[in-house]
């Protein structure tokens, strides 16, 4: 056995030898040079298909997509077919158009600029439901009115841009644009987020969008500030809230691999109050030592004073409201193809104005994301694994039989049957304190 290995050693040092004495006689014949890898192939753009990616290009325009499905299995099976806490897969069970995005853009160094993002689909569905774009609030507004939840389309960000010559060049947006909050955004087809279903953090502790003017000045190479005047949190042409709500925030690169970036939002929000005042904080910590690893730490808090009506004869409301976010992504670029991702988080909603339960709740969701590039660029394949937890029985289950006949006589399930807001009924729903859930997603972008 020795023998046959020590043959192996000398025939690898024979063939290294021969090798490297066959490179340095290239060498000493002639100078050459490293060739350069090969580019990944971009992926295939209906745009350029068809011959406008050139000439939108000498106008400084772009035009750019993403579409994506997805497919949620909640194992808590819920009657109602819904899934707690989540947004654009909110639907158990069923494959649907998570979205597809259009993004068209001038991007330019002088003069004047804009971006859009039109989106089709879920995404469209819940971020129109969230948007105020009339009087009528959308959650009671009929169809017809302003609820945007009832289509599938939705104009999330239309916006224009310039920047003034003024110092290091103060940069403006003015019009629609995504929140400076957070750690996730809408999809677009240049930022997909890390895992497939968005955080808690995203849909119930921070706004959307925001509509105004927005500022932004570098102060130095290390440091930048944003800042700015919006109608509120996802309101458009209506503005209920009685004031003036800023926004704005700082950006510090302490290191070439940890930035910081804190922001706030603040000003009055309830119809007509200009007494009451919500105020929101958050810090987004991003460090990445190496090419292949990141880790993000983003920390939400906010406070909301009087939300009630008045109803004493001071004409102020008595209840405030608070509450508070942390969550965490660890993000592994395994290599061209493959990338691993970890979120958890917690969020704690201490009134119940958020998510319609005084609860405290936590989520973990590790994700691995396959993008074959070298057979079909663009294309973007993802599985992931989530658990949802918490401190109350919200996550909805099967619906069953009550025993003793009917909710509320006194027979096996009147607990469910009272969760369920249900009297006389013969069936009642399971809730659970916790809820799991495996997600497939399959996106394409250009």
């Amino acid at each position: 056995m020795m023998k046959h290995y020590f043959r192996w050693i000398g025939g690898i040092s024979a063939l290294l030898v021969g090798l490297t004495s066959s490179q340095v006689a290239r060498a000493e014949e002639s100078t050459t040079t490293e060739a350069a890898p090969a580019e990944k192939p971009k992926p295939w753009s209906p745009v350029e298909a068809v011959g406008l990616a050139e000439p939108l290009a000498q106008w400084g325009l772009e035009i750019h997509g993403f579409v994506g499905a997805n497919y949620t299995f909640n194992f808590n099976e819920p009657s109602s077919g819904k899934n707690g806490l989540y947004l654009m897969n909110r639907k158990h069970d069923e494959l649907h158009l998570d979205l597809a995005n259009i993004r068209i853009q001038r991007v330019v160094d002088g003069g004047i600029g804009f971006v859009t993002d039109f989106n089709f689909g879920k995404t469209a569905e819940v971020v129109g439901r969230a948007t105020r774009w009339c009087k009528a609030p959308p959650s009671v507004s009929g169809k017809g009115a302003c609820d945007e939840s009832r289509n599938s389309f939705e104009a999330s960000q239309f916006y224009l841009t310039y920047k003034f010559p003024v110092g290091n060049g103060l940069g403006m947006k003015l019009g629609k644009f995504v929140t400076l909050h957070g750690a996730e955004v809408i999809k677009t087809w240049d930022n997909m987020n890390f895992n497939i279903s968005h955080s808690i953090l995203f849909g119930y502790a921070i706004p959307f969008t925001h509509t105004g003017v927005l500022f932004n000045y570098p102060l130095a190479d290390w440091m930048s500030l944003d800042a700015g005047l919006v109608t509120g949190w996802d309101q458009f042409s209506y503005k209920p809230n009685d004031g003036v709500v800023f926004t704005g925030g700082a950006t510090v690169v302490a290191h070439p691999t940890l930035t910081f970036y804190g922001a706030m939002t603040a000003g009055p929000e309830q119809d007509d109050r200009g007494d009451s005042k919500r105020v929101l904080f958050s810090l987004l910590a991003t460090y990445k030592p190496t090419d292949k690893w990141t880790f993000i730490l983003d920390y939400n808090h906010a406070d909301e004073t009087d939300i009630l009506p008045p109803i004493k004869s001071s004409g102020r409301g008595t209840k405030d409201a608070r509450w508070d976010g942390l969550a965490g992504y660890a993000v592994y670029q395994i290599n061209d193809m493959f990338t691993a991702s970890l979120r958890a988080e917690f969020f704690d909603d201490v009134d119940g104005v958020r998510t319609g339960t005084k609860q405290t709740v936590w989520e973990i969701t590790p994700t691995i994301a396959f993008r074959p590039w070298w057979l079909f660029p663009g294309l973007t394949v993802r599985l992931e694994y989530r658990h949802d937890e918490s401190s109350k029985r919200t996550f909805a289950g099967r619906t069953f039989p009550v025993s003793g006949g009917s909710c509320g006589g006194g027979g096996e399930g009147d607990e469910y049957c009272y969760q369920s807001g249900l009297t006389g009924s013969s069936t009642a729903t399971r809730y659970f304190s916790g809820q799991d859930a495996f997600i497939w997603e399959a996106s394409y972008a250009f």
